[in-house]
């Protein structure tokens, strides 16, 4: 969908629902977009994410979890993402994660490779760097209960 500029709801309605083809589409399609508002999906930062995934590590093997406490952290917390931004990451290319699956999958389905493959890179908190300040910082996202 995404290489053919598709929105998930033209899909749905024209494709699944109405099962439409050609010029019947096409119309669908231009129905469908002028009423979808342009709406974008900001994804935080995977390091943020990582920072979450620390933090709820200290807080359950901390004391907290047998408090009455809540883990309530977000990677969207402008805290978790200012806390990502002090912390040593690498970058890992996005198609690297999946490559050897993709190259698998790619030779025994016969598809065309996607044109996605060859797009950038990310960053996720380096953890081998990380030092008793950078946990420091992580602790002070915690609740009082979970510090």
């Amino acid at each position: 969908l995404q290489e053919q500029s598709h929105s998930l709801a033209v899909f749905m309605v024209c494709n699944v629902s109405q099962k439409l083809n050609a010029t019947g589409w096409a119309a669908c399609r231009g129905r469908i977009q002028a009423r979808t508002k342009s709406q974008k999906n900001v994804s935080p930062p995977p390091a943020a994410i990582d920072v979450v995934r620390l933090a709820r590590n200290m807080f359950f093997a901390g004391a907290s979890a047998k408090r009455k406490c809540i883990f309530s952290l977000t990677s969207y917390d402008m805290g978790v993402q200012e806390v990502a931004a002090q912390l040593p990451t690498y970058n890992i290319s996005k198609y690297g994660l999946f490559q050897k699956d993709l190259r698998e999958w790619m030779e025994r389905s016969q598809a065309a490779q996607p044109s996605w493959t060859n797009q950038g890179t990310f960053a996720l908190v380096d953890e081998s760097r990380l030092n008793g300040r950078h946990y420091d910082l992580i602790r002070n996202l915690l609740p009082p209960c979970g510090a």
